[in-house]
């Protein structure tokens, strides 16, 4: 199995209170909290979406510079 890639802030994996699944919770670097209850089947997979979700959540957005022609 692979590492996972590092992502900014932390990301915590955990059983939902109804016990059906787990659910998964991202803190930013800044200090703001994103939460996801799911439910996930297992905690690998609720902290790779936890994850995922924070890798989108922080990525730069890819804009390219217009052509001459489309100004």
């Amino acid at each position: 199995m692979t590492k996972a890639k590092p992502v900014p802030g932390t990301v915590e994996a955990f059983p939902r209170k109804d016990n059906e699944g787990f659910a998964w919770k991202w803190t930013s670097p800044k200090g703001n909290e994103h939460f996801n209850y799911g439910p996930y089947t297992t905690k690998a997979v609720a902290a790779a979406a936890g994850r995922k979700f924070a890798r989108n959540f922080t990525a730069k957005p890819a804009h390219t510079e217009p052509e001459p022609d489309d100004v």
